[in-house]
This record gives structure tokens, C-alpha cells and sequence, in this order.
């Protein structure tokens, strides 16, 4: 029966311990005018097959290279290079970092090139890239955030009801622990609770030991995950001699020869293997290029180095599974951001596919044929409502994902209008009241001053939040409450009025100009977008929205990333505000931006955020606030008079609809019943009402309550009806046996 397994596990045996049986240290026959250094985080077969591949491109290449060790600790690696730095023969180094963030590894890496002129690159695991990048040229290795959501996946799929997870690894502080971690709690998703990070310092037999007083301390354990390639063979001893492999999914890292035999054996369900050949021949045909100076070689291995993260050289891996394995590896190895036609998801095609039904179906209705009569300024009066709906809905998109909520939106947008023009009345009041120009000085001054607020805002969130521990909808609530009677205290203190007034030209045709608002809007978009697709501070916040605690024990800075999603949103919003009192030419903090908190969480949720926190995208935030106001518009089209009054019905039954089909979309395979019992069928009755009723009121918005409106109603409900029995009947179906 595992015949095949045994054949591919083989096949990986010959590349892991080709070369075990030699010494940990050595060099190829070339020439002696300068040694490259390959220099391990650890001692483990890992580095044999690092090694093999290491030897065959110094032969190839005639080059001096060295595999080198240390007893595994940041302590240990500093006094090692330091050891280099007083060598004068050592050309380059790649370096396998025991802690991306140690400052002193940094320093002494910064060190070598800078002072000694030493090429200097990472290999397996990478220095903090946020802080640390420039003290090394290149990465070379694998994607330890995709290989961890790709274990992540995998567990899920092995128990799609969740359960709860230890991840063992040799230094939580290393990169690519960091990393891993992070992306299998990512991969793993939210149904999954992150229990421990335990760390044993590259020590097996703590290995063992953490694995056993995991199993010990939390009796509901349902996944074992092994982060560093002896973690595996650590988690089956235990779990073996403890007679309870039955009890949990083993997910492992890296290719041990014992942890393929234990696969074979049927004692790890899951692993994700890497190619440390590929590493280390990589790693010396880079190192030699650039001794070399061969621009040539180092510009076919990054061809996008000014790029974002050009500078990572993708060594590759693999998901590997048991011959009789209900996975499938096929249907999760490949993790393509955008999986439909290669450029999108499918919610978002399905957002595009709404717009364009939207669009016709307006056209279609609206007595007054606007979209076709003067398609230019429809598209004007959309582009600009859109843009400003879309500044903030960013904000309030980054928040989702990171896991919280802002309710403040509409209150920031009221006191961030409200200063802007106070600090434009206190700068230059007879300008004020005259009407005069107010120059270019005062109104660079209100911009600055109102968006400065707006970090202030979201830093005083972030604080209650993470600080004060309140939950972000108490926090941000309060913001609710509070800002805008805070913003007309303000203006009635300032002005003696309930309104500013804001006359001046310059202003207000630069914030008025659709050009600026949609140029703003889009570009926005884009940089939200490299921020969460293409930095490694985007992975962190998907990982912190999708498991908070998993996020922190894999050492990401959970508090730092509150505080930016949090000012982002609120500065986002401060914008938003001074875009719309230059809009609309006065400051009134009694309406300005009042309800917009849930039209920008509406636009979020409709393009795909989930509430839960760690799903969603930048672009289908876009196509949300395209399709939120495109419906707004249409419901304005059909209604000629007193279509506002059904805006925030609108807005409420999308956000509903959104919200429930993201969690039918999670749940597809819980077999959830949604009218069973009293509480089901009367819910279902209430639908019923609801929904005729509401069909009543559109269609007799214009001419009123009429015996067409009522028939509208009553057809509506009944077809509303049909399909609340028609799924009470399904759910109540035997179900089949085998």
C-alpha cells in the first residue's frame, strides 16, 4: 500500500543524506585566494543536504567554500563573525540567522560588508526585514510565510472543524520561525487556536520534553506542528510512546530521513518540504557572482531586485502527503493570490459580474434613461461618490482585516472637517468672513494640522485598545459618541455658530475636483494594496486578524500593528473630511459624515472582509464601493423624490446579505440548519414579512401606496416563502448513509 509513498520518500532520502556520512566542515579542491562561508543555525541532516549542494556548485565554479557551525545561539553567531572579520581571506557569507531580530547579528553583518568589503547574504532564514534588510544583499531560501499557510491549509483540510495547535520549533526569534508560525496559523484559519510556541533552543531532547508537557498541560490538543525539521521525529516519539497518535494531526516541516520513514510509516500526515539543495548550491553560485562581480548571474537570479522583496530568491518547496491520505496536495500546493484566470479571486469576479447586472438593470428601469441620455455625468456623479465612500472604507477595510472594528468613521470625518476649518477661522478670520483668498500657507496649514488629529485619533484607539484592554467596538464607540458633539462644542466656541462657512476658491476646486478625489482614491488603493500584498507587515496583519494569539507567540508585534491599522483608518477618515467640507462648503459637525462608520464597513464586507478578521483585499474593498453606491444611485433613479429615506435600508440589507453569505461560505461543510426548531421557523416567518414589506414600500415609493405596490409585496413574500420552505424541507431530509 505505500509503495509509492516509499518510492517518492526514497527519492528525497537520496537528496537529504547524500553526503551525512561526511564532516560538518568542508571545502571543494579550488582555488585557495578567498574561502565562501556557508554558516548553519543549527546541526541537523538539513544542513547535509545544504552541504551536497553546496559542494557541487564549488566544484563546478572552482571555488573555496566552507560549511561552518556554532553552538546555535545569537551569542554564538556574533562571536563568529567577529572570528570572519579578523580572517582576510573570507570573500562572502551566507548566513542561516538564528534571530532576524538581533541587533548585534545585524551590526556585525553590516560590519563585514561595510568594513571588510565581505559579500554578505541570508540563506533559510532571513534577518528581520523591516529593520535589518540592508545588512545583507540577498535571500536565498524558501517562502517560510507560504510554506506555513500552505501547512496550515493542510491541517484544515485534515479537520475542517478546527481544534487547537502547539507549534514546536528550535528559536521562536528566528525568521523563519516567525514566519512559519505566522502563515500556519494564516493557512489554518480561524476555526484554529493557537495554544503555545515552544521553543528548546536546538536541544532534542527538549524537543521531546515541550512535546510531552503540551500533550500534558492542554488535554484538548488536536494538532501537533513541527516547525524545524527534528521537531517531527521529536512529536511521533512522544506521541508514540504516549499510544496516542490516533488523537492528533502531525504537520511537519523539512525532510529528516527519520521523519520520511515515519511518513512511510503512516506516523505524520503532513509535510511540507523544502529544498535545502537547491539552498546551498544557490547560495555559492551567488556568492561566487558576486566575488565575481558577474552582474549577469546575479541579474537572471533578481531580475526584479528594485522591486519589493526582489531581493528573495525562491529556493522552492513541496506539500507531501501519505499514499492513502484523504488530501490531496494538488488542491492547496499552489497558493496563488489570484487563483481565477490569474488575476482575481472569485468573489470579486462574482462583485464585477453584480456592477455590470446593477448597471443594466438601472438603465433599464429608470424612466429617465440618465446612464444612457448622459452616460458622462452619470459616470462623474458615481466616480466622485465613490472616491469619497472609498478613502475611508480603505481604512475601515485595513481595521477588518487586522481583526478589529472602527465605528468611528462618520465622527472622525465631523471633527476632522470641524478643525480644518477652525484652523482655518483662528489662522486667517477676516479672510474667513470676507471671503477673501486665504493662501496657500493656511490651507497646507488646516490639511496638515486636521490629518495630524487623525493620527492622534487612532493612536488614542490603539492605546485604549491594546493598553487599557477595552474591545475596539467600545473603544471606537465611544469616538462615536463623542467626537461629534466634541466638534460642535468647537465650532460654536470658534464660530458662534453651529456652521463655518469655507468660501475660498482655491480650496474648495481642489477638493472638489473629481480629478483629485478619484486620483486620491486610486492611488491610496494602490499603496493599501503593496501594503498588505507585497511587505511583510501586510502578512503580519492578515496573521494578527486571523489568530491574534498565534500572531503574538509567533513573535509578531500585535500592539505596533493595532496602532497602525488604526491610525491609518482614522487619518483616512480625516481626509475624508477635509474632502467633503470642500465639497459641500461649510463645516456642520451635526451632519457631516453621519452614518458614513457603517456605509465604509458595509463596502468592506460586501467586498469580501470577513468580521472575524484576516480575510479580505484591497480590491475587493474597490469593487464593494462601486457596487454599494452604483445601488444607492439606482435606488435614486427609480425613486424621484425621498430616495435618502431608503438609503440606510439599503445599506443594512446589503451588510446583512454580505455578512451571512461569507458565513454560509465558511460554514458550507458544517451543515448548519438555519430553520430548524421554533426560533428557525419563526425567523423564517419574520423574513417573509420583512421582505414583502419592503418590496411594498420601493415600489410604491413614487405614486405611493398603491394595488400594484401591494401585489408587488404580496409576490414577493410569496416567493420569499417558497424558498424559506423549500430549505426547511432540505434540511429536514434523512440523510443518506455510506
Amino acid at each position: 500500500m505505500w509503495r509509492s509513498g516509499l518510492a517518492l520518500c526514497a527519492a528525497l532520502v537520496v537528496v537529504v543524506v547524500g553526503g551525512c556520512s561526511a564532516p560538518a566542515t568542508t571545502s571543494s579542491e579550488g582555488e585557495d585566494d578567498g574561502r565562501i562561508i556557508i554558516l548553519m543555525n543549527g546541526n541537523s541532516p538539513f544542513w547535509d543536504a545544504v552541504r551536497v549542494g553546496m559542494e557541487d556548485a564549488a566544484e563546478e565554479m572552482q571555488v573555496n567554500a566552507v560549511l561552518d557551525t556554532n553552538d546555535a545561539t545569537p551569542k554564538g553567531q556574533v562571536d563568529k563573525l567577529r572570528q570572519y572579520a579578523s580572517q582576510g581571506d573570507i570573500k562572502a557569507i551566507a548566513i542561516s540567522v538564528t534571530d532576524g531580530a538581533n541587533p548585534a547579528i545585524a551590526e556585525e553583518l553590516k560590519s563585514l560588508r561595510e568594513q571588510n568589503n565581505v559579500h554578505v547574504v541570508t540563506i533559510d532564514s532571513d534577518v528581520d526585514r523591516d529593520r535589518y534588510r540592508d545588512s545583507r544583499s540577498y535571500f536565498i531560501g524558501t517562502d517560510n510565510f507560504e510554506a506555513g499557510q500552505q501547512l496550515g491549509i493542510a491541517a484544515r483540510e485534515l479537520n475542517p472543524e478546527g481544534g487547537k495547535f502547539v507549534t514546536f520549533v528550535g528559536r521562536t526569534g528566528a525568521q523563519n520561525a516567525i514566519e512559519r508560525v505566522g502563515g500556519f496559523a494564516d493557512g489554518a484559519g480561524e476555526k484554529f487556536e493557537a495554544v503555545d510556541n515552544m521553543g528548546d533552543e536546538n536541544d532534542r531532547t527538549r524537543a521531546r520534553e515541550n512535546v510531552r508537557n503540551s500533550i500534558q498541560n492542554h488535554p484538548d490538543l488536536t494538532t501537533l506542528v513541527g516547525i524545524w525539521s527534528y521537531n517531527a521525529p521529536a512529536i511521533v516519539d512522544v506521541v508514540k510512546e504516549l499510544d496516542r497518535r490516533e488523537d492528533f494531526d502531525v504537520c511537519v516541516f523539512d525532510a529528516e530521513p527519520l521523519a520520511i520513514k515515519q511518513m512511510s510509516d503512516g506516523d505524520v500526515d503532513v509535510m511540507v518540504v523544502q529544498n535545502p539543495y537547491q539552498m546551498g548550491y544557490q547560495a555559492v553560485k551567488l556568492l561566487n557572482a558576486l566575488v565575481e562581480d558577474d552582474t549577469q548571474t546575479v541579474g537572471e537570479m533578481f531580475p526584479n531586485a528594485d522591486q519589493e522583496n526582489g531581493d528573495l530568491y525562491n529556493t522552492g518547496m513541496k506539500v507531501v502527503v501519505p499514499e492513502d491520505s484523504p488530501l490531496k496536495p494538488e488542491s492547496f500546493s499552489e497558493n496563488a493570490e489570484f487563483i481565477l484566470f490569474g488575476l482575481l479571486e472569485p468573489h470579486e469576479w462574482g462583485l464585477i459580474l453584480a456592477i455590470v447586472i446593477v448597471v443594466a438593470f438601472t438603465a433599464a428601469v429608470d424612466q429617465h434613461h440618465a446612464y444612457l441620455q448622459d452616460p458622462w455625468r452619470s459616470f462623474h456623479d458615481i466616480c466622485r461618490q465613490t472616491s469619497m465612500l472609498g478613502i475611508f472604507a480603505l481604512g475601515a477595510a485595513l481595521v477588518i482585516i487586522a481583526g478589529g472594528i472602527d465605528l468611528s468613521a462618520g465622527s472622525v470625518i465631523a471633527i476632522s472637517g470641524t478643525i480644518c476649518g477652525s484652523i482655518m477661522l483662528l489662522l486667517a478670520p477676516e479672510a474667513m468672513e470676507s471671503g477673501d483668498p486665504l493662501g496657500t500657507g493656511v490651507i497646507i496649514a488646516a490639511i496638515t494640522g486636521t490629518l495630524l488629529v487623525g493620527f492622534f485619533i487612532g493612536t488614542l484607539h490603539a492605546w485604549l485598545i491594546t493598553v487599557v484592554g477595552l474591545p475596539p467596538f467600545v473603544a471606537t464607540l465611544a469616538s462615536l459618541v463623542g467626537l461629534r458633539s466634541l466638534g460642535r462644542a468647537i465650532t460654536e466656541y470658534l464660530a458662534h455658530s453651529t456652521q463655518i462657512q469655507i468660501y475660498d476658491a482655491q480650496f474648495r476646486d481642489i477638493t472638489k475636483s473629481v480629478g483629485v478625489q478619484a486620483t486620491l482614491f486610486i492611488g491610496l488603493a494602490i499603496v493599501m494594496w503593496i501594503l498588505l500584498s507585497r511587505t511583510v507587515v501586510g502578512r503580519h496583519i492578515y496573521a494578527l486578524g486571523g489568530n491574534e494569539e498565534a500572531a503574538r507567540l509567533s513573535g509578531i508585534r500585535t500592539d505596533r500593528l493595532k496602532w497602525l491599522a488604526y491610525s491609518i483608518a482614522a487619518m483616512l477618515s480625516s481626509l475624508a473630511g477635509i474632502l467633503y467640507i470642500g465639497d459641500q462648503g461649510v463645516v456642520d459637525p451635526q451632519t457631516l459624515g453621519r452614518a458614513y462608520e457603517l456605509n465604509a464597513i458595509a463596502a468592506a464586507v460586501v467586498g469580501g472582509c470577513s468580521l472575524q478578521g484576516g480575510v479580505g483585499t484591497i480590491l475587493g474593498t474597490v469593487l464593494g464601493c462601486v457596487f454599494l453606491r452604483l445601488v444607492i444611485d439606482g435606488v435614486a433613479k427609480m425613486i424621484d423624490s425621498g430616495a435618502d429615506v431608503y438609503e440606510g435600508l439599503i445599506v443594512g440589507i446589503l451588510v446583512v446579505f454580505a455578512v451571512a453569505f461569507n458565513e454560509l461560505r465558511r460554514a458550507r461543510d458544517a451543515q448548519k440548519k438555519f430553520f430548524s426548531g421554533a426560533l428557525g421557523v419563526a425567523a423564517g416567518g419574520v423574513l417573509v414579512l420583512f421582505a414583502g414589506v419592503v418590496a411594498a414600500l420601493l415600489s410604491g415609493a413614487q405614486e405611493g401606496a398603491t394595488q400594484r405596490s401591494t401585489i408587488i409585496g404580496l409576490v414577493v413574500a410569496g416567493i420569499v416563502l417558497a424558498a424559506v420552505v423549500a430549505m426547511y424541507v432540505f434540511e429536514r431530509r434523512p440523510k443518506q448513509s455510506g
